[in-house]
Parts: structure tokens; C-alpha cells; sequence
């Protein structure tokens, strides 16, 4: 799928093992100099077709804008690192937790609700996982693009796995995806009109939407919730395909270039 020219500029960065989630990961060699961005990007935007399993991870990190060339490697690599072994940690916690779903099912929207409540807690219990507190009103969430998108740890996954553990719609519905997918659950990255959530869909009738615009917590909303918040969407608009669908890998990667271009 990948031309040799394509697969040994990404192969020199390292990265090419990151590019599927389902291969055995190796550490990057730090010492090659990095490509500039651009030449990533550009790498990736040559590929005649992004493999159904890309990890949608790697694809959000190495598209993020602002990372010194000379550490660009060493941030993807870490933050990899990082969704596996939070992965390992979630599927861990639901394990030993999965008996306080047996003894009341009930009380829960159904098992796949649950292991989504396991996971928002998970992140944000354990690792402090937050929405970024800078764009917590309505207000600041609907600022201009100038100021919505000033900071790139807000909108991509560079801030949710560094320092500051922060995050917006932007981003931290990707973190759910990227952490659901390494546990074997079925999440999808979907779009509402000027916001994106998660969504768990198994293609058999067991569909849980994930919302990460919260203060914290799991909080699941029906497509309805959508078709009106944050921006009406038409019924034309929904027919077109553009919106309340789950992506594509190649049209996740599309709205992490237009994230970054913002």
C-alpha cells in the first residue's frame, strides 16, 4: 500500500513500526535527525490508501504542529508508550472491577456503558486526565479559531499524555479511541457539527456514545443530543454522510490536518 520512497522516508523516522497497532512496537533510535514535519506529513498524504488499522494515536501525535524536530521522535515514542500502558492499566481496573457489573447489571446502560464509565474513571482518577480548564465555559468553547486552537496541547494528544494531562473535544474523544481500541473495544471517532466524540459500535446492535466535553466522568448522550448541540445539524446535512457517522481512519487523519491547520 505504502511506495518504497513513502515507506523509507517514515522508516527513517522510526515511526513506520508505530503505524499499525497490532505490530510489535520497537524504541526509536534517537540518534537520525528527524525530517521536518512537513516531510511526515507529506509522507503520510502520498499513501494511496491508510491501512483500516492504522492506530489512530500515532496518526493524531505525529500530525500535532509545534514539536521541536530534533524531539519529534522521542514525543511520539513516549507518547505511544504512554497509551499502552494506560491501555494495560484499564484493562487491568476492569478486570477486577468487572464482578461490581455481574452483581447489578442492572444499574448500568448496558456492559458496554460500563467498561466506558471503567475507562473515563480510570483516566481520570489514575492519571489525572482533564479537560483543559483554560476552555471550560461556553464562552471560551466557542471562541474564535484563533484562540480555541492557540495552544496544541489543547486539540491534539501531546497534552493529554504530557505534562499537563489536558485536553478538549479535540482531542481527549481520540484518547478514547486510541485507549479502547488497544483494550479490543470497538470505538469509532465521530463528528457533530463543530465537535467530535467517541463511540462505542459493535456492528450488532451494542452502540454506547462516549462524550468527553465534561467536567469529568462518563457521560453518554443519544445522536439526538447532537443533531442540536453544539450547532444544529440539518437533515440534509446528516444524509450527506459528514456528520453522527463513525470515521474512517483516513477521515480521522483528515480532521487532525484541518485541527492542525486551525
Amino acid at each position: 500500500l505504502i511506495s518504497a520512497a513513502i515507506a523509507a522516508s517514515i522508516t527513517a523516522l522510526g515511526f513506520f513500526s508505530f503505524f499499525r497497532h497490532d505490530e510489535a512496537r520497537k524504541p526509536v533510535d534517537p540518534t537520525p535527525q528527524p525530517p521536518a514535519a512537513g516531510v511526515l506529513i507529506d509522507s503520510l498524504l502520498e499513501i494511496p490508501r491508510v491501512p483500516s488499522n492504522s492506530d489512530i494515536g500515532f496518526l493524531n501525535l505525529v500530525t500535532a504542529p509545534g514539536l521541536p524536530p530534533d524531539q519529534r521522535n522521542r514525543i511520539v515514542s513516549e507518547g505511544l508508550r504512554t497509551l499502552d500502558k494506560w491501555a494495560a492499566t484499564v484493562a487491568e481496573q476492569t478486570w477486577k472491577n468487572h464482578h461490581r457489573y455481574l452483581k447489578n447489571p442492572g444499574e448500568f446502560q448496558n456492559e458496554a456503558g460500563w467498561k466506558l464509565a471503567m475507562m473515563c474513571t480510570v483516566l481520570g482518577q489514575d492519571f489525572k486526565v482533564r479537560y483543559d480548564p483554560s476552555l471550560t465555559s461556553a464562552e471560551q468553547q466557542n471562541a474564535s479559531n484563533q484562540r480555541f486552537f492557540s495552544n496544541p496541547d489543547s486539540v491534539f494528544l501531546t497534552g493529554c499524555l504530557g505534562g499537563s494531562r489536558i485536553g478538549t473535544c479535540a482531542s481527549l474523544p481520540v484518547l478514547h479511541v486510541a485507549i479502547g481500541r488497544r483494550v479490543g473495544y470497538p470505538m469509532h471517532l465521530v463528528a457533530a457539527k463543530g465537535h467530535l466524540f467517541a463511540r462505542w459500535d459493535d456492528g450488532k446492535g451494542t452502540r454506547v456514545n462516549l462524550e468527553a466535553a465534561n467536567a469529568g466522568g462518563f457521560t453518554s448522550h443519544p445522536d439526538s443530543h447532537y443533531r442540536a448541540w453544539p450547532r444544529a445539524i440539518t437533515p440534509q446535512e446528516e444524509k450527506s454522510g459528514r456528520y453522527l457517522q463513525n470515521l474512517t481512519v483516513e477521515e480521522s487523519l483528515a480532521i487532525f490536518m484541518s485541527t492542525r491547520a486551525a
